[in-house]
């Protein structure tokens, strides 16, 4: 009896003891999942907080990288010139476009242009658009895929009337040419109508990579950029006269290289390429262009 007895106090003991372990383990295992939750959780917020830094610092990057260019005088036409590969964009213009009668927008609605904003597609004025190399289609190589994209993607099984669609190069076959900021901008014909120069700017042509491709600000300047020379000591206003002329003043001069300006009597032609355009003080800038050129010849030759 006294056998029975104590083995049912040891069950009931065990039973008691089990439970009580096993609420403490099922405690335990409670915390310890909840510490790891909050673990993970932490983690979480730290890769987010990590990866959202890397995005805003790769912004400021890409954007440090286009205005140093934009603010050194380096011309948007001698990068394209530079550039060793296609820069492929679209020329589109149209004069009548028709859509099924039973289109909700009703039969003047003018699809091309809406259509055209999914490759962030530019007016040039008079029906005419541009989509820009960084936004080009992927894979169209020739006229064949061009007008294979054209109907599967933007006509739709709509009807169009095009005066021209163009795939061409911007290095072979575009004249470059930027308007002057400073010219009326409440002039109607000049809001409505625009070159491709002033509607497609840096971003539009080239990402980061391609510009480290294009050439080194070495390269760039080694070839006698009067721009990147001049930048420093001209007004903006200045600049952009200079920007517009670069090319064609750089011509009148031979295109002499940063050698050659260095080392040729090139400052009072310089000066009389300059009064062309009107900037202030051409003398000086002369000066300071010679200047600049022995700096960086020292530096790079």
């Amino acid at each position: 009896m006294e056998i029975i007895i104590g083995a049912i106090i040891s069950w009931i003991t065990s039973n008691i003891l089990d439970k009580i372990f096993r609420k403490n383990r099922t405690k335990e295992v409670l915390e310890q999942n909840n510490k790891r939750l909050i673990e993970l959780l932490e983690a979480r917020d730290e890769l987010i907080s990590t990866l959202e830094k890397e995005r805003k610092k790769g912004e400021l990057e890409r954007s440090t990288i286009f205005d140093s260019i934009r603010k050194s005088g380096l011309s948007t036409e001698k990068l394209i010139e530079k550039y060793n590969k296609p820069i492929n964009a679209i020329l589109i213009c149209t004069y009548f476009q028709k859509v099924p009668d039973e289109t909700p927008y009703g039969k003047d609605y003018k699809f091309i242009f809406e259509e055209l904003q999914r490759y962030n597609g530019k007016s040039l004025g008079g029906g005419i658009y541009v989509i820009p190399p960084q936004n080009m289609p992927e894979k169209i190589n020739n006229r064949n895929d061009l007008n294979e994209w054209f109907d599967n993607e933007i006509l739709k099984g709509r009807y169009c009337k095009l005066k021209f669609l163009i795939l061409f190069d911007l290095r072979k076959n575009a004249y470059w040419m930027n308007n002057l900021p400073y010219q009326p901008t409440d002039n109607p014909f000049h809001r409505t109508h625009r070159n491709i120069g002033e509607v497609l700017p840096l971003e539009d042509i080239f990402n980061e990579d391609q510009i480290a491709q294009t050439t080194t600000i070495a390269k760039i300047v080694s070839h006698g950029d009067i721009g990147w020379l001049a930048h420093k000591y001209i007004s903006e206003v200045d600049l952009a006269k200079l920007r517009v002329k670069q090319l064609s003043i750089e011509n009148s001069l031979g295109n002499p290289t940063l050698k050659e300006l260095v080392h040729g009597d090139y400052q009072s032609k310089i000066e009389n390429a300059l009064e062309t355009i009107n900037i202030d003080n051409p003398s000086e800038v002369a000066k300071s262009i010679i200047r600049e050129a022995k700096y960086w010849y020292k530096r790079i030759k």
